[in-house]
């Protein structure tokens, strides 16, 4: 007898999105499906919803309307506490601005994302991922004692010292020239694979297009991106 095929749990699924602010809608998205291992670019001019909706992937905002689930996990079924936790091992976030703790170290920002969700804090973890980004002799360097660049990888160590399976990106190159841009996208791909994790990117910067195959487009007509 043939065993009956078991289509895979999506690792993203979003169902009658819809998020108001200030008396308008913000974003609409009907319904979109991401499978594990695909990653995808968030693609739309600045007030299309971008951001909007990478936050509500991350469980940072309750959307007006709508469903998202994020490894088989309804985030509305969580409380604030869990919800944090979920995120803190399931979600690695880059944020446009970086967001390091400027009294710790920067071997002390990636022990903090640990201890906030209940993971050991153990030394060899955090060096193996700032070692991964190039920044193993930086241990010790506060935020202010690195470049905008080593800030930068910094932020990207914080997001998969957790091991994610879902890395989010915010407009991670749109401040940085040619050469800068792809080393930047390179990195998140190489941290995305080091881990297992898929990664969306949100952004208008064309130059991610030749990287990052899969997109979806929040400027297109709403049945488009069903």
């Amino acid at each position: 007898m043939p065993v009956p095929l078991v289509e895979p749990v999506p690792l993203v699924e979003i169902d009658g999105l819809r998020h108001a602010a200030g008396g308008r809608t913000v974003l609409e998205l009907p319904r979109w499906r991401l499978e594990e291992g695909r990653h995808c670019l968030l693609l739309g001019p600045s007030g299309s919803g971008k951001t909007t909706l990478m936050h509500a992937i991350a469980g940072l905002l309750r959307p007006t309307a709508g469903r998202v689930r994020v490894a088989g996990q309804d985030l509305a079924a969580l409380d604030d506490a869990a919800r944090d936790v979920f995120r803190g091992r399931t979600i690695g976030i880059v944020f446009q601005t970086l967001h390091l703790v400027p009294a710790l170290d920067i071997a002390g920002n990636l022990r903090l994302a640990r201890w906030l969700v209940g993971l050991d804090t153990g030394e060899d973890t955090v060096r193996a991922a700032l070692e991964r980004v190039g920044l193993g002799h930086r241990l010790k360097a506060r935020p202010h004692e690195l470049s905008q660049g080593e800030r930068q990888r910094v932020a990207v160590a914080r997001a998969v010292v957790n091991r994610p399976r879902l890395i989010l990106a915010d407009e991670p190159t749109s401040a940085l020239d040619d050469a800068n841009c792809a080393a930047m996208t390179e990195l998140l791909l190489e941290q995305a694979a080091a881990c297992g994790a898929t990664l969306v990117v949100a952004t208008h910067d064309a130059r991610l297009k030749e990287r990052i195959a899969h997109r979806l487009d929040l400027s297109a007509p709403l049945e488009a991106a069903a």
